[in-house]
């Protein structure tokens, strides 16, 4: 779209990976901007030429990240923002699950995985909240004015708290969220809660049915690991033991990004 002296593009990676490469558009008009549509924010493109009537630059886009390419009619003070360091947490987690259908448990882990592929049944077939809970270390290089919390994905919301501050929450890929005002350098608390759906307990449900063979009464029996098998009434019911599960919890690990200008 062209107006008001701008020429504004909308660009999409469909795609659940990244997407990287070099950006040719139809336009000669200034300095082109990248404008954030789930946050908001605004950077200058650090590096770009203009030649033929056309603008070109290198673009990264994460799985199913999205961004307003604008160029022309912007802000002169708007700096280009570039990447200035970065690195994943390296610490434990203590996982706690809590939900109204299966007593709470806890765990440890040091490597985050889609809970839904859990060996454990507890973990595999929970539906509920998980909360996972961390320390973590910052360590800003010079020239850093903003941080990044990112993660690859999660099911299927997460809030996040740095230092008891909440500082929002993430739904959709990519999921990264500004935690600048919130990081001192040195070591940082970290609490995520995620949500899942109801789907891990039904298909729970039905696998200890079928795995059984006996009516309603084996629900609710605990099984083994330690896992109650769910007791859900409903009127219908799509899914069945064979139903493949949804991504659950934090499915990778999560890492500090630095920026600077």
């Amino acid at each position: 779209r062209s107006e008001e002296g701008r020429d504004v593009y909308f660009l999409f990676n469909a795609s659940s990976e990244p997407l990287s490469g070099r950006l040719s558009l139809r336009c000669a008009g200034g300095n082109p901007e990248l404008w954030n549509p789930v946050d908001g924010s605004r950077g200058a493109v650090a590096e770009f030429s203009t030649e033929g009537g056309r603008t070109s630059f290198d673009i990264s886009l994460a799985g199913g990240e999205s961004l307003f390419v604008v160029v022309g009619g912007g802000d002169a003070a708007v700096a280009a923002v570039r990447r200035v360091g970065g690195y994943p947490f390296e610490y434990r987690w203590d996982v706690s699950f809590s939900s109204p259908v299966s007593e709470p448990f806890s765990t440890t882990m040091y490597d985050l995985r889609n809970l839904s592929e859990n060996d454990e049944r507890r973990i595999r077939f929970f539906s509920g909240r998980t909360t996972y809970s961390s320390l973590f270390e910052v360590r800003k290089p010079v020239g850093c004015d903003r941080v990044e919390l990112v993660m690859r994905e999660a099911g299927t919301s997460a809030k996040v708290w740095i230092n008891d501050r909440y500082v929002g929450g993430m739904w959709t890929r990519p999921y990264r969220i500004d935690v600048t005002d919130a990081v001192r350098n040195g070591m940082n608390s970290i609490r995520i809660e995620t949500a899942g759906t109801w789907v891990n307990a039904i298909v729970g449900m039905m696998t200890a049915l079928s795995d059984s063979r006996t009516p309603d009464a084996e629900v609710g029996a605990v099984a083994d690991e330690g896992w109650r098998v769910p007791q859900l009434r409903f009127a219908v019911n799509t899914y069945t033991e064979r139903s493949e599960l949804p991504v659950s919890g934090i499915a990778s690990g999560v890492s500090l990004i630095y920026y600077g200008r």
